[in-house]
């Protein structure tokens, strides 16, 4: 199991401290980034908190049930997504992939992507890596 692997968020308007700025009523795509410094990386299994009064996550698979908010990316090179899910009323995303092939992912760079749209005012808020269920890498 990976010890020292970093996650981050990132988007556009990047504030001075790396804070990603979305003014009201617009939307805007967040990358997860992951860096497993040095480590074999196969599953990634990830819980984010947001206010619900504030984002919504939008759907980026209309042909699936439910809200799918985060479309893979490249970092695992055969990626099977095994969760992709919102909680709104909890203000909870959902996401977890794995490698399903021999080579498991190394170095840097985007796992997967979602979008949000700012619906409420407010100064500032959150979206935060939920600690209660820690990042899984095998």
């Amino acid at each position: 199991m990976a010890e020292a692997a970093r996650l981050e968020l990132r988007g556009p308007n990047a504030g001075p401290g790396g804070e990603i700025r979305i003014p009201l009523g617009q939307k805007a795509i967040i990358d997860v980034w992951l860096d497993g410094q040095g480590e074999r990386i196969r599953t990634l299994n990830l819980f984010l908190r947001y206010d619900p009064l504030v984002l919504k996550p939008l759907d980026v698979d209309l042909d699936k049930d439910g809200i799918n908010p985060f479309i893979t990316k490249n970092y695992m090179p055969q990626p099977s997504e095994g969760l992709n899910g919102v909680l709104p009323q909890k203000g909870e995303l959902i996401y977890g992939v794995t490698n399903v092939g021999s080579i498991a992912a190394r170095g840097a760079g985007v796992v997967a992507s979602f979008q949000v749209e700012v619906i409420g005012p407010g100064p500032a808020t959150q979206i935060a890596v939920d600690f209660r269920y820690p990042l899984s890498f095998t």
